[in-house]
C-alpha cells in the first residue's frame, strides 16, 4: 500500500472475450499442437469443498466447488483445480508415489493475441483470467482436432506444462 493508502500495483482490467468468439476459434485451428510433459499431485475431492486456482503471481483466476467423484489436481506452479474423474482418468496416468501423476495428452494453443489481460466463461459457471501473457488452449488429440472448449492458462505455467510437438 502507498502512503495514501492506494494499491501500489492496481489490479488490472480484465476485458470479457467471448470463448468461442471467431478470432479464437480460428487461432486455435491455426494454432501449434503441445505435448502435456508436466507432473502434477493429485487427491479425490471432497464433495463441496470450494478449491480457488490462485495463479503463481498471487491473483485469484477461479473458483469452485467439487462435487462427488471429481478429483484436485496440484500442478507444479502450485495452482490448484477441479477435474471431473473421466477427465481425470484421461488426462493423468499415475506415477510410481502415492498422490502423484504424470499429466498426458495434447493441446492447441496460442498467445493471448489480445494485449491486454482477458477473462473468459469457463466451462463451469466461473469467469478465468488471464494477464496478457497467457495462453488460450484447447485440448486436442494426437493429430491436432480440438474439443472445443477454449480455457486459459497463465504463460509462465504453460512453459513449464507443454512442449512444442511434431506428429511424425
Amino acid at each position: 500500500m502507498s502512503l495514501e493508502g492506494k494499491p501500489e500495483h492496481p489490479a488490472p482490467h480484465f476485458e470479457y472475450v467471448d470463448r468461442k468468439s471467431p478470432e479464437i476459434m480460428e487461432g486455435l485451428a491455426q494454432a501449434q499442437i503441445y505435448k502435456k510433459v508436466s507432473i502434477v499431485r493429485a487427491r479425490p475431492a471432497i464433495a463441496g469443498e470450494r478449491i480457488t486456482t490462485t495463479l503463481v503471481d498471487g491473483r485469484e483466476e477461479t473458483s469452485n466447488r467439487a462435487q462427488e467423484g471429481e478429483w484436485v489436481v496440484t500442478n507444479s506452479q502450485g495452482e490448484e483445480y477441479i477435474v471431473p474423474e473421466e477427465k481425470f482418468n484421461v488426462k493423468y496416468q499415475k506415477g510410481s508415489e502415492e498422490g502423484i501423476y504424470r499429466a498426458v495428452g495434447f493441446v492447441r494453443a496460442f498467445k493471448n493475441p489480445f494485449g491486454k489481460p482477458i477473462e473468459i466463461q469457463g466451462k463451469r459457471s466461473s469467469l478465468r483470467k488471464g494477464d496478457s501473457d497467457c495462453f488460450i488452449v484447447d485440448g486436442c488429440d494426437e493429430e491436432g482436432v480440438s474439443n472445443g472448449e477454449p480455457y486459459l492458462v497463465d504463460g509462465s505455467v504453460f512453459a513449464k506444462t507443454y512442449a512444442t510437438y511434431t506428429h511424425s
